[in-house]
């Protein structure tokens, strides 16, 4: 018999059906365990140095340059950005 058929005959079983489904779905909402915000480590990292009164090839050279190939050896790494070198306006 065709399932279409046999819920329009019968809206007793139909809702019974319906009314099964919608038990059992709300006993397991709770049990689901999905968390619509969930706690993520975003595997980012901003390596900022300062060398005060340096122009920027000196921090080129000195810093930025030996800081990079140190970065270089850390396990996992995947990308390591351009960097940049400048002078700073402000006074930390």
């Amino acid at each position: 018999m065709d399932p279409i058929k046999l819920f329009i005959k019968r809206p007793i079983l139909t809702s019974m059906i319906i009314l099964a489904v919608v038990v059992f779905g709300v006993f397991s909402w709770p049990k689901i365990g999905v968390d619509q915000l969930p706690n993520v480590d975003i595997p980012i990292v901003t390596v900022t140095t300062v060398l005060p009164g340096a122009d920027p090839e000196t921090i080129e050279k000195d810093v930025t340059e030996p800081l990079e190939e140190v970065l270089n050896t850390v396990p996992g790494l995947q990308k390591l950005t351009r960097s940049t070198s400048r002078t700073s306006r402000r006074s930390w």
